[in-house]
């Protein structure tokens, strides 16, 4: 990472994942999908000058509910289990920043964020950045939920310009601070808001937003191609897939007994490569390796911090994680075990006491592709064939499949089955160090661990016989589908045929022998008829 806090602290091209138990979903500029009607006074077409903005701050201790996108409205039917008064909220107006980081994305020192993950980024990050980049936000005060029975668990912020000093749309930050009503609560990440608000092409004047007592989060850094169903990425054997799982401890930890924070992949087929634990901005994984605290599981992969906070020997540790926000970040790979379109998903818990929050990442996967190499006559399966994988992205020159198994790479690989199962692939631009590859029982060649996209198969050697292919086999690798394609080729297609058979040729090598005999036996009659004259 590049020397400045930003970036120490970047979740570079991140997508946030907000699901049952965090935070509800950021606010997002449009609003669609009303349910309920919010009365409107004035020009309904016309944007207000000032708004009131009401944060409802919800209870949830039994997993009630699922998360609901906010619409700026009043959300019905919320299994929240009560209003939690005597919280505080401070509001910041962030529309410099926002301008900010989206104007310098991706350059040096910058992480890369975009229109759809600036918001989410921004919240994980609030801490760091109003620290670094204060001139940049703008504080608007500080408003408690009230207590009262009708209304408990409402914060109301009046007169909220929708615009800035310079003209632009307004963007509010809303921090949850600590506080009474809270304080045995995991407190919930910051919540964003931006202007225009609307139903339909009706401005708001009232904004309602919902937060829940979580604060747990999921991230997954935003790799491979999305699957056709939006709800898997999709990635390469060997390729690094970087996570941020984030918990907000309460400030009383030491008043609960236990805490145990765990996250596991649901199935085998991936490895955790790399792990790091922070509280706030510090570095405390060999801490709760030293305590023995964190450890790492395998099949499925994951990790485990559980800490017994009545034991006396964890009160130093105990006062470090209080009030904290603790993030993991690590790293994990896919591996040779994993199948074909098999959707992976790890799952986070925060345990305190009886207190269990959850939430999951979006779901990985990794693709494959088989064929049947087959006599192109009478269809017979054929094995023995020799064949490279190779692709041609955009701008690059073509580059081939270079696979690694058992800890090496593998230059002519043979596996009987014809099922290939490589723990890592890299791409190489010369065909001479590409891995060839070669079809099985029952003419089956099968890849496993290739990521979306288009590929093509080419043939290096044909099976004793038969003569080789000309020109490549294209094959697309679908987004969450397995390719499966059976090579059954005709002879205008592909030249995969048997080699020419054997046939005498007509007056050939048969007559010539008869005639060279008949030959022989009329020269010997003419030496006997000589002789006896």
């Amino acid at each position: 990472m590049k020397a400045t806090k930003l970036t120490r602290l970047a979740l570079a091209s991140m997508m946030t994942c907000t699901m049952a138990l965090t935070t509800l979903s950021t606010m997002t500029t449009t609003i669609v999908g009303a349910t309920d009607t919010e009365i409107v006074h004035g020009n309904q077409d016309k944007l207000p000058e000032s708004v009131t903005m009401k944060i409802h701050k919800m209870k949830f201790l039994k997993n009630s509910t699922a998360a609901q996108q906010n619409t700026g409205q009043v959300l019905t039917g919320y299994n929240a289990d009560a209003g939690l008064g005597n919280v505080d909220f401070q509001s910041y107006e962030i529309r410099a920043l926002y301008d900010a980081l989206l104007a310098n994305s991706g350059q040096a020192g910058w992480p890369t964020v975009t229109k759809e993950t600036i918001a989410d980024y921004i919240s994980l990050n609030w801490n760091a950045l109003k620290g670094t980049y204060g001139e940049l936000i703008a504080s608007k005060g500080i408003q408690t939920t009230s207590n009262w029975d009708t209304s408990k668990g409402i914060a109301t912020f009046t007169g909220m310009e929708t615009k800035t000093g310079t003209g632009k749309y307004a963007i509010y930050l809303f921090e949850e601070l600590e506080s009474e009503g809270n304080k045995n609560m995991l407190q919930s990440l910051p919540i964003i808001a931006g202007f225009p608000i609307k139903k339909g092409k009706t401005h708001l004047d009232t904004v309602h937003l919902y937060v829940k007592n979580s604060g747990i989060s999921k991230a997954l850094d935003k790799k491979g191609g999305i699957t056709e169903d939006h709800k898997a990425y999709n990635f390469e054997v060997g390729e690094i897939i970087n996570y941020t799982a984030t918990a907000h401890i309460p400030v009383d930890l030491s008043k609960y007994t236990t805490l145990k924070i765990q996250d596991t992949m649901t199935h085998v087929g991936t490895d955790l490569k790399t792990l790091t634990v922070f509280a706030g901005s510090e570095d405390i994984t060999q801490l709760l390796l030293d305590a023995q605290v964190l450890t790492r599981q395998s099949d499925p992969a994951g990790f485990t911090l559980e800490i017994d906070l009545t034991n006396s020997k964890m009160s130093d540790l105990v006062k470090k994680l209080a009030g904290k926000s603790l993030s993991f970040k690590y790293e994990m790979v896919i591996n040779d075990q994993a199948a074909p379109s098999q959707d992976y998903q790890n799952k986070f818990t925060v345990a305190l006491d009886d207190q269990l929050l959850e939430t999951n990442a979006p779901k990985i996967e990794t693709g494959g592709y088989k064929f049947k190499k087959v006599d192109s006559e009478d269809g017979a399966a054929l094995s023995g064939a020799k064949f490279v994988i190779k692709r041609k992205l955009n701008n690059r020159p073509t580059e081939y499949a270079q696979f690694t198994a058992n800890g090496s790479v593998q230059e002519d690989w043979v596996v009987e089955s014809g099922l290939y199962t490589p723990s890592d692939i890299e791409w190489v631009t010369d065909k001479k160090d590409a891995t060839q590859i070669t079809s099985g029982t029952d003419g089956l060649l099968q890849i496993n661990g290739l990521k979306s996209g288009d590929y093509q198969l080419e043939e290096t050697a044909a099976p004793n016989g038969y003569v080789m292919m000309t020109g490549t086999t294209k094959f697309t690798v679908a987004k969450g589908k397995a390719g499966e394609s059976f090579i059954k080729t005709k002879k205008t297609e592909v030249k995969n045929t048997p080699e020419d058979g054997l046939l005498p040729i007509t007056g050939s090598t048969g007559i010539a022998a008869f005639l060279i005999m008949g030959t022989a036996a009329m020269g010997t009659a003419v030496v006997i008829k000589k002789r006896r004259a």
